[in-house]
């Protein structure tokens, strides 16, 4: 099984029709809860570690991971509300967004998260989880014990303002403590950890055996021990880039997972990616429904 930790969110998603209005959509989001999703659609088997509050919205995401086939390992924070992420749809780049983290704050692993762990192969985190405590001690127990079942890790390092919230040597120790098989990140977040002189690549190599370099339409950069390589983007529309990262890390983590080789790997990757910026949201549709209640 591949376990996922970190974010879940309600996606508040805003497109501006010149002729037709302002459309608001809800979706089902946060970073983990979305590569889980692209897992699922996979057909790996998948759960998802993360918090949300005890709320109606809450209630909506957990039963949508279980219709989605992804095992709950949700804790219900009582006096929290379920994050919450306001976008403006914009293509190509993400549009400017607000985000309450409301419950993911407060992810601990209580019995349901201990037992997802304990049979866990692989556990991807996303470092949105390096945020704040409980969260943050929760990432780092995690990975003891998913590693003491045996199981690989990788960690997606997520955004570069996170990086200046938490303070680069406590973010580099959290990373150091978590001791990830494979790390992934975009060129901003690798050049907040590069020394003078240091490749994206070369910042990142001190960290784990393989890294990956998330170049955006420009495809991507891999080193694996000592080999380099870049692979170019597949050509796609694109409606949404929100999650595209999260997408493509689900189909690097689920060839790796496999044992398949890693240009094997990432080429997986950057078909999900590619096919995440052709949908409206940050995870594959539900039934052929985009949004967070429709479907059956």
């Amino acid at each position: 099984m591949i376990v996922c930790l970190g974010d879940l969110f309600v996606d508040v998603l805003i497109q501006r029709h010149p002729d037709r209005g302002t459309a608001i959509r809800l979706a089902a989001g946060g970073s983990a809860a979305n590569t889980a999703a692209w897992l699922a659609r996979l057909g790996a088997p998948v759960g998802l570690v993360a918090a949300a509050g005890a709320d109606p919205s809450g209630d909506m995401l957990t039963q949508q991971l279980r219709r989605r086939g992804i095992r709950d390992g949700v804790t219900r924070v009582a006096d929290r509300t379920t994050g919450v992420m306001i976008m403006e749809v914009l293509s190509p780049q993400p549009g400017p967004s607000t985000v309450d983290r409301g419950a993911n704050e407060w992810l601990r692993l209580g019995p349901p998260q201990l037992t997802l762990l304990g049979e866990a192969r692989w556990l991807h985190c996303t470092a949105y989880a390096f945020h704040g405590e409980p969260s943050r001690s929760a990432v780092g127990e995690a990975g003891r014990i998913a590693r003491a079942a045996g199981a690989m890790i990788s960690l997606d390092l997520g955004a570069a303002h996170l990086v200046k919230h938490v303070g680069l040597d406590r973010y580099t120790a959290l990373i150091h403590e978590l001791a990830p098989d494979c790390l992934f990140a975009n060129e901003e977040e690798a050049a907040l950890l590069a020394a003078p002189g240091e490749t994206p690549l070369e910042a990142l190599a001190g960290f784990a055996y393989t890294v990956v370099v998330k170049r955006g339409r420009a495809g991507c950069a891999v080193r694996t021990g000592s080999v380099e390589a870049t692979y170019p983007a597949l050509p796609a529309e694109v409606v949404d880039p929100l999650g595209a990262g999260d997408a493509f890390a689900a189909g690097v983590v689920h060839g790796l997972w496999h044992q398949e080789p890693i240009a094997e790997a990432i080429a997986r990757g950057l078909a999900l990616g590619a096919e995440c910026v052709g949908v409206l949201g940050g995870q594959p549709p539900l039934n052929g429904d985009q949004g967070i209640g429709g479907g059956s």
